[in-house]
This record gives C-alpha cells, sequence and structure tokens, in this order.
C-alpha cells in the first residue's frame, strides 16, 4: 500500500489533505482511479469506501491544475510548470548591463585634424554601435521569452535565432569592413578584435544552438498538449535545456569585456594621439614662424646702422666745429688762397652729406639678410616634412594605435623626442643667427673705426690755420695757407672714396652675411631630417617589435622580443 501512496503522490496532480477524529486521510486524485488509503494511529491500513468524483469535480480539478505554476516567473515555461529557477533572465538582466560598456567610452572629439584618425574614431563607433544594438536585438526577445508563461510567446524563438543569425554574420565578416583601409591601424590590433569577435561569435553558436535544444522540447510539448484529454497535462521542461540557455548567455557576458576593452584602449589611445599632435603641432608652429627669426636677425643687425649713422653725423659735427673754428680766423680769409681752402671743406661736408644714400643701401643690404633667411625658411631646399606628411610621427601614431605590447612604452619613450628635434629647429636656426650677430657686430666695430679716421682727415685743421692767421707778412701768410690747402683739396679728393670704401665694404659684408646664414640654416634642414626622419623610425620601429629589450646584446632580429638566454 505504501507503493501505492507513493506512485499517488507522485502522478497526482492535487493532493487534498482531510483531518478526521483519530486518522489522517489522504485522497489522491488522478486521471485514473484509484483507491484511497487511510491509516490510523498504529499504522495499520483501514480501507473505506470513496466514491469516484463527479464530472463536474473532475472539470473543477483541471481548472485549478491549469492555474498551477511552480515558479511565479518560470523560465520558458509556456503553461508548463518547471521546477526550477529564473537563472536566464537573470543572465539576460546582467548581459544586457554589459552591452552598455561597448559605447560607454566613445565620446571624442579630434582636435588635431591629423588625417585617419576620424577614420579610426569612426570605425571603433560603428564596431561598439553595431555590436551593442546586434545584441540588444538578441537579448530583446529572449528576455520577454525567458519570463513569458504563455505558449503565444513561442514565436519568439524564431525571433530570437533571426537576430542571433544577423550577430554572427557581422561578427563572422562585417567587421573586417569596419576595419579595411585604416591605415593608422596595423597588426596585432586586427587580430586582436578578430579574436575577440571570433569568441562572441562561437558564444552566440552555442545560444544559437541551445535555443533550438529548447524551442524543439517547447514546440514538442505545445503539440502533445492539443492532442490530449486535458488541455493542461503535466509535461514539465527539463532544467538541464534551461540551464544550458544560462549558461551560454553567462558565457556570452564573459566575452564581451575583451570587445569593450579593446574599443576603449583604441578610443583612450586616440586621445593621447591626438592631444600630442595638437602640442606638437603647437611646438611646430613656433619653429615654424619665420617672423621670430626675421626679427631676430634684425635685432642683430638693423641698430648697426643706426650706429654707423650716428658715427658719421658725429663727424659732421665736427666738420661744423672746424669751420667756424677757420671763421674766427681773420687774417686768413683775406689772402688770395683761402677759396682754395674753402674748396677742400666743401668737398669734405659735400661727401659727409652723401650718408642718407649711403646708409640706405647699407640698410637694404643688410635687411636682404632677413629676407633671404625667411626665403629659406618658407622654402627649404629640401622637403621638410610637416606633421601631416612625417613619417616618423605616422610611425609613432600606427605604433600607439595598433595596440602592440610594447604600444605605450615606446609611444613614452619616443614622443617627447620629438619636441626635442622641434627644439633642435629652433635652437639651431637661432644658433646660426647668433653666430652671424657676432661677426657683424665685428663688422659694427670696423666700421665705427673706419668713420672715426674720416675725422682725422680735418681734425688739427684749425690749430694749423692757426699758425698761418698769426703771420704778419700777407705774401707768406697767403703761401702758408696755400701750401695747407693744398694738402688739404688732396685729402678731399680720396675723401669720398675712404667713405665709400667704408660703406661698400659693410654692403659686401651683409651679402656675405646672408650667405653664411643660409648656409648654415641649409646644413641644419639636412640635418633633422636625416635624424628625425630615418634614424628615429627605425628605433620606433625596433621598440615596437622588441620593447626595451632591443638594445640588449644577444637579441636577435625578428625574435620574440625578450632577451635571449643560455
Amino acid at each position: 500500500m505504501a507503493s501505492d501512496i507513493t506512485n499517488c503522490l507522485l502522478q497526482a496532480s492535487v493532493i487534498t489533505f482531510t483531518p478526521g477524529v483519530g486518522v489522517s486521510v489522504w485522497v489522491c486524485v488522478t486521471t485514473r482511479w484509484i483507491e484511497p488509503a487511510v491509516y490510523g494511529h498504529d499504522s495499520l491500513p483501514v480501507y473505506e469506501h470513496i466514491n469516484r468524483p463527479s464530472q463536474a469535480a473532475q472539470a473543477e480539478h483541471r481548472a485549478g491544475e491549469c492555474s498551477v505554476s511552480a515558479e511565479p516567473r518560470p523560465d520558458f515555461a509556456l503553461h508548463r510548470p518547471l521546477y526550477g529557477t529564473v537563472k536566464v533572465s537573470d543572465a539576460v538582466g546582467e548581459l544586457g548591463s554589459e552591452t552598455g560598456t561597448l559605447t560607454a567610452n566613445l565620446a571624442l572629439t579630434l582636435q588635431s585634424n591629423y588625417q585617419g584618425l576620424s577614420s579610426v574614431l569612426g570605425a571603433m563607433t560603428v564596431l561598439g554601435q553595431t555590436l551593442d544594438g546586434l545584441l540588444d536585438n538578441v537579448l530583446g526577445p529572449l528576455g520577454y521569452l525567458a519570463n513569458a508563461d504563455s505558449a503565444s510567446a513561442y514565436d519568439l524563438f524564431g525571433e530570437t535565432l533571426a537576430a542571433i543569425g544577423t550577430a554572427l554574420s557581422f561578427l563572422n565578416d562585417g567587421y573586417e569592413d569596419v576595419l579595411e583601409g585604416l591605415h593608422l591601424v596595423r597588426h596585432p590590433l586586427p587580430s586582436q578584435f578578430g579574436e575577440a569577435f571570433h569568441r562572441l561569435a562561437e558564444g552566440l553558436e552555442e545560444l544559437r544552438d541551445a535555443l533550438v535544444e529548447l524551442s524543439n522540447f517547447v514546440e514538442s510539448a505545445l503539440s502533445s498538449s492539443s492532442s490530449e484529454e486535458f488541455s493542461c497535462h503535466h509535461r514539465a521542461v527539463p532544467p538541464r535545456l534551461v540551464y544550458r540557455v544560462a549558461y551560454a548567455v553567462r558565457n556570452l557576458r564573459a566575452y564581451l569585456p575583451l570587445v569593450a576593452f579593446l574599443i576603449e584602449t583604441t578610443v583612450t589611445n586616440l586621445r593621447l594621439v591626438d592631444e600630442y599632435l595638437v602640442r606638437l603641432q603647437a611646438e611646430t608652429d613656433l619653429v615654424l614662424n619665420v617672423e621670430q627669426y626675421v626679427d631676430l636677425v634684425d635685432a642683430h643687425l638693423l641698430p648697426i646702422v643706426s650706429s654707423v649713422d650716428s658715427a658719421v653725423l658725429v663727424v659732421q659735427g665736427q666738420l661744423s666745429s672746424v669751420v667756424a673754428g677757420i671763421s674766427g680766423l681773420s687774417n686768413i680769409q683775406t689772402v688770395s688762397s683761402y677759396p682754395q681752402l674753402v674748396s677742400a671743406l666743401l668737398s669734405f661736408d659735400t661727401v659727409l652729406d652723401q650718408l642718407s644714400s649711403a646708409s640706405s643701401s647699407f640698410f637694404d643690404a643688410l635687411d636682404d639678410v632677413g629676407d633671404e633667411l625667411a626665403d629659406l625658411l618658407l622654402n627649404p631646399v629640401t622637403n621638410i616634412p610637416t606633421i601631416g606628411d612625417s613619417g616618423v610621427v605616422k610611425t609613432l601614431v600606427v605604433t600607439l594605435l595598433s595596440n602592440g605590447p610594447f604600444a605605450n612604452y615606446c609611444f613614452c619613450k619616443y614622443s617627447e623626442l620629438l619636441f626635442g628635434f622641434a627644439d633642435l629647429g629652433l635652437n639651431g636656426v637661432e644658433e646660426c643667427i647668433d653666430r652671424e650677430g657676432e661677426r657683424m657686430r665685428d663688422l659694427k666695430r670696423y666700421m665705427l673705426e673706419q668713420i672715426e679716421q674720416l675725422e682725422y682727415d680735418f681734425e688739427n685743421l684749425v690749430e694749423q690755420l692757426s699758425v698761418c692767421d698769426g703771420i704778419g707778412q700777407n705774401n707768406r701768410r697767403n703761401n702758408c695757407v696755400r701750401r695747407l690747402a693744398m694738402r688739404y683739396n688732396s685729402l678731399a679728393n680720396n675723401y669720398d672714396r675712404k667713405f665709400d670704401n667704408i660703406f661698400d665694404n659693410g654692403v659686401t659684408e651683409a651679402k656675405a652675411s646672408k650667405d653664411r646664414l643660409a648656409a648654415c640654416v641649409i646644413a641644419l634642414q639636412f640635418r633633422l631630417i636625416d635624424e628625425a626622419n630615418d634614424d628615429l623610425k627605425r628605433e620606433i620601429k625596433k621598440c615596437a617589435r622588441h620593447g626595451p629589450y632591443c638594445g640588449q646584446e644577444g637579441l636577435e632580429e625578428g625574435g620574440s622580443g625578450m632577451p635571449l638566454v643560455a
């Protein structure tokens, strides 16, 4: 009898407890009739006749049975009591919260306008948003289906499987089209995305297979229920099918952080590169600001003109003093040779009056030094790369964005060196200018000494004429003046040559300074290109392959990037 009770309890749809006086009665109502069992306190079997339930009672029982549900939110119950948990619903919710990380860090406004950066950012945006949308399309119907308790929700299996198929198509082929053509992204980043998406695809395939197996069972259950005598015939969904779906969803969630990490890392590297390029461009613009060099040249050279002009004016002032002193010698002004002396003085004055034109020519020659430098900097003799077409800048950017094992290490190692080359350009040109400035200061000193010598030709004239003025005899006084006038006219005849030589030499030296400065800058330009372009590019590429071990003895080219040990 105990086995009958056990069978009754296992097969019963409804269990009714009816207490009695001194006895406990259990009545098992099933789809077939069995004898009730009555036990007394002494556990001895007592048989009591129980009438078969009426048809109305059976109908009422079936209505009650249809409302029975093992869980308030059964996973895929579809009117079928499932003795399990809501694992799938929880897993879907957790996965849904994880998909938000794919697009959480895409906000970036590029400032550098460097060619290719916007394409990389656009690709990351497409990958994140597309994958987020595809997974949402899977999780939407799946989450509703997991919480459903109506057979009408069965169609969501097809919608979920179709969404999985679309996502698989993108993960297997579509993402490669997004990454294709990004010239700033090299190995290993595409391979990293490939592995991450391959794992996601495997996870979706496992989820698809689990849902197919589950849907097949549910479809079978729904079909069999329509052929049973009672529409609520008990047939529970096996928990293993539900747990397989739950495991697949949780595994899928475990694969998402890698994709989110790759997208976030790439965007972070983009932000780092963009900020770096903006800073480098500002530094480069400072180096390429031609006006600062022209101003520096002018600061060295143009004051020479002012100093020379002032020195000539001093000589003119001294000549005026001489003329004034001679006018005070009244005795010599009446002799016949005095006009010859005046002629010499006029010649001196005429030459000194050429200062304006001579100074203008000298100024133009010095001004040409700055103009020539500006033209050379704006139109270099060799192709000096800008940031936009610099091979070394591109190598540095590609190294970081490609996300290799030593990407950040190498970027930090070499990025600031480019600022050093910018400083080398700035300081190199300034060094050329300063060196030439020293030479032109020597020219200035030489010209001032030469101008000072112009005064030598008449500075003793008043003293000498005073001797003539003191001679009492007119003939001897006239002869004295005549002899002096002859010598000073001879000086006056050569005075213009002396004056012109001073300024001609200044113009000649200014032209020489222009050529010397240009030669210095040209050599600097070639030096910058050679060092900043070829050598540094090779070092960055070697660093990307081997990291900090590239300089260690025993490292083989193309090796693993780790030091070789015996």
